[in-house]
Parts: C-alpha cells; sequence; structure tokens
C-alpha cells in the first residue's frame, strides 16, 4: 500500500520542479542587465570664424584722435611735456619716440601714426597685433621693437631703409626676405621665430649684432659676408658648421 503511494506521488513531484518560477515583482535588476546609453552629439568640425579686423574711420581735423588709445595719448602728452589741453595734429610731428608697452597692442591706428613724421624710435608691446601695414610710411624711424605678437608679414618694413635697429623676436615672422633692402642696419634680433634660414641677411653688410636664437637656422654660410659683426647668438639652434662665421674674434654665443 505504501509502495503504491509513492508511485502515484512521484509524478505530482516531477511536475513541481518543471514549473517555471514566476518573476518577482519586488525583485532588483541585475547589475549585468543592459542600460540604454544615450550616444553624446558629434563634436562641430567647423573651426571658429577669425575675429573681425577693427574698422578705422579717419578724419583730416587739425585736432589729434587717438580713438580711445590712452596709453598713445599719455606717452604722447608725457614727450610733449602736455598733461592737459588739446593736441594738435601738427605737434606729433615733434615727437622722436614713441613708446607702446605699456599696454596690449591688437592694431594699429592708421590714422594717427602717419602724423608721427619725425619719429625715429617706436617700442611696440605685446598683444595680437598682426599687421605692420601702418608702419609702412614712417620713413624717418631708425629704430622699431615689435616683439611678442602674431606679426608674419615683414613686406610693410621694406621701405624703412633707413633702420639702424630692428627688433622681432618672439613673433611669427617666417620670411626675411623683405628686410633685404635695410642695409644700414647695425642690430637685428629675431629670437624664438619661426625662421630656418638667413639667406636674406647676407647682403645686410652693416650688422653688428645679430641674434637668431631659439631658430631652425642651421645654415650658417650666408653670414660669411658679414665681416662686422661682433656679437653672433646661435644658441638653442641646430647650426654645428662654425667654419662659416665671419671672424675668430667675433663674440659668439652658442
Amino acid at each position: 500500500m505504501k509502495g503504491l503511494r509513492l508511485a502515484l506521488l512521484a509524478p505530482l513531484f516531477l511536475l513541481a520542479c518543471d514549473d517555471p518560477k514566476k518573476p518577482d515583482p519586488g525583485a532588483t535588476p541585475s547589475a549585468t542587465a543592459s542600460v540604454a546609453v544615450t550616444a553624446p552629439p558629434p563634436a562641430s568640425t567647423t573651426p571658429p570664424p577669425p575675429p573681425k579686423k577693427k574698422e578705422w574711420k579717419c578724419t583730416d581735423g587739425a585736432v589729434a584722435d587717438f580713438m580711445g588709445d590712452t596709453a598713445m595719448e599719455a606717452d604722447v602728452r608725457l614727450k610733449l611735456s602736455k598733461p592737459k589741453g588739446v593736441i594738435a595734429n601738427a605737434e606729433l610731428a615733434g615727437v622722436k619716440s614713441l613708446n607702446l608697452t605699456r599696454a596690449p597692442v591688437d592694431d594699429l591706428n592708421p590714422c594717427i601714426l602717419p602724423k608721427f613724421t619725425g619719429l625715429h624710435d617706436l617700442l611696440i608691446g605685446k598683444g595680437d597685433l598682426e599687421d605692420l601695414t601702418p608702419v609702412g610710411n614712417m620713413s624717418s624711424l631708425l629704430s622699431l621693437r615689435c616683439t611678442d605678437n602674431h606679426v608674419t608679414d615683414l613686406k610693410p618694413l621694406s621701405k624703412l631703409i633707413h633702420l639702424d635697429r630692428l627688433d622681432l623676436g618672439h613673433t611669427q615672422v617666417r620670411d626675411l626676405e623683405p628686410i633685404r633692402p635695410l642695409t644700414d642696419l647695425t642690430e637685428l634680433t629675431l629670437d624664438n621665430t619661426q625662421i630656418t634660414e638667413v639667406t636674406a641677411l647676407s647682403g645686410l653688410s652693416k650688422l653688428e649684432k645679430l641674434i637668431i636664437a631659439n631658430t631652425m637656422v642651421k645654415d650658417l654660410s650666408p653670414l660669411k659676408t658679414l665681416k662686422n659683426l661682433k656679437l653672433l647668438d646661435i644658441s638653442g639652434t641646430p647650426s654645428t658648421d662654425y667654419s662659416m662665421i665671419p671672424s675668430p674674434h667675433m663674440k659668439v654665443k652658442m
């Protein structure tokens, strides 16, 4: 009798084991369950537009208009010993030096710079300056310092044939061909620029000081003709052949 009862219960036990479990509505989803992830939008490949250049509206009045350039006006007043009052355009011709290093220089005023017809020394401070065109007709210049900016094109300087000293250090200058005519130069500074060769300098026979440190200039042979060189700085360059250095008595910084 007992054996018969076990035989009847066995099929029921098997059916119970095969019955699938119902999901627990309160159960926490598995950590390995897939999660829908929203892909970020693709990054824009369009470069930002270049900054808009400043537009200048020049006037022909008798009074000097500095157009909000307080640093220039302050230096002019200092040079003219005129702390107050109106400054006439005619007075600008008497200014011999102009220091624009006391504030960032992002552009040069093409309206007022040409009025400095007697200017000998011009110092331009660091900034985002790219265009030297307003300096191009300042033929009285003897010294120009224009450093720590984005200048690349030296064509505006090609007419400044009376320049004696030129400093273009820490700029983006690559091509020196435009300054080939500046044969009165005695000092030239081109450190930390993008220049790779100095062929255009071979005719600058009056050069006494040349700084090309931290550039990619390797060939010094164009300098062989510069018999008046007294100081040559080639530190930080890939130059290795020093046999082309003009004079063994010249001071060379390597």
